[in-house]
């Protein structure tokens, strides 16, 4: 299993509008070979994380092509810095 995981920085009187728009994130990552679960948290600080969970590396790396587009498209303008992102082998799970 491959996962990405994205934390975003929005402002923080934003976070509703980002909820608002989240569905669109939601059917594009599920939309994506290999897809087996997406999920986003909201931070206290304003920040939101989302994992991205598949059964290859190249899904895994193809989630982050997809993710940038729906930043550039739906949210860049609520974000407050750039996105940091980390993809890779899954070793533990429970």
């Amino acid at each position: 299993m491959y996962a990405s995981v994205r934390r975003y920085r929005v402002d923080p009187q934003k976070i509703g509008e980002l909820e608002r728009r989240l569905p669109i994130a939601v059917e594009a990552m599920s939309a994506l070979n290999g897809f087996r679960a997406y999920y986003v948290i909201k931070g206290e600080d304003g920040s939101i994380a989302s994992v991205s969970l598949f059964s290859s590396s190249e899904s895994a790396a193809q989630s982050n092509v997809v993710a940038a587009q729906y930043v550039r498209e739906n949210v860049a303008d609520l974000l407050t810095a750039p996105v940091d992102t980390i993809t890779g082998e899954v070793i533990a799970y429970a």
